[in-house]
């Protein structure tokens, strides 16, 4: 059965770690890096664990084929659907953009991390989390754009297919990052 032990989780500050569903107990920040079919099996079990909790979704529903599309959760983005599972925890889409192998592999990170978030205190420890490992983070306002999001990430997967051994991503230029 799926756990929350697939999580990874972030405590005191910026020490990444993973664990159990015990451990993700006691973070204040979970990471949802699993796969967007799963997220109800896994978090409804665990909504009281998780209230208050700061979630990060990197979740999105994709269907593989010659092309990669974007599916979708009962209408809506995975970040919309993820939200709605969990209302009573602060989410906020981010590092969907970013391939998972660049991330595990420790390379420049020199790229743009989408965020978005409707609270303050979750968007600022997540954009840190980001900066932290390299990655420039950006807060996309307003929910909408989850499915907007989601589809850049189905384009950078497509594009990384078509031209084999690239890490595609987003760099944004020309943004004054004091007003963010």
């Amino acid at each position: 059965a799926a756990e929350l032990e697939t999580m990874i989780t972030i405590k005191n500050d910026i020490n990444i770690d993973g664990g159990s569903n015990a451990f993700a107990c006691d973070s204040d920040v979970v990471v949802l890096a699993i796969p967007a079919d799963q997220v109800e099996t896994i978090v409804s079990p665990n909504l009281n664990i998780l209230i208050g909790k700061i979630i990060l979704d990197i979740t999105v529903n994709m269907k593989f084929g010659k092309f990669i599309k974007v599916l979708p959760i009962n209408g809506v983005s995975s970040y919309e659907y993820v939200r709605s599972l969990l209302p009573e925890s602060k989410v906020v889409a981010c590092l969907k953009t970013i391939a998972a192998d660049l991330l595990l592999s420790g390379e420049n990170l020199d790229q743009t991390d989408f965020q978005i978030a409707t609270d303050d205190e979750a968007y600022k420890i997540s954009s840190r989390l980001a900066s932290v490992i390299g990655l420039t983070p950006v807060r996309v306002r307003g929910k909408f754009h989850g499915e907007t999001l989601e589809r850049l990430v189905a384009l950078a997967i497509q594009l990384n297919k078509e031209y084999q051994g690239s890490h595609i991503g987003y760099s944004l230029v020309g943004i004054n990052y004091s007003d963010n």
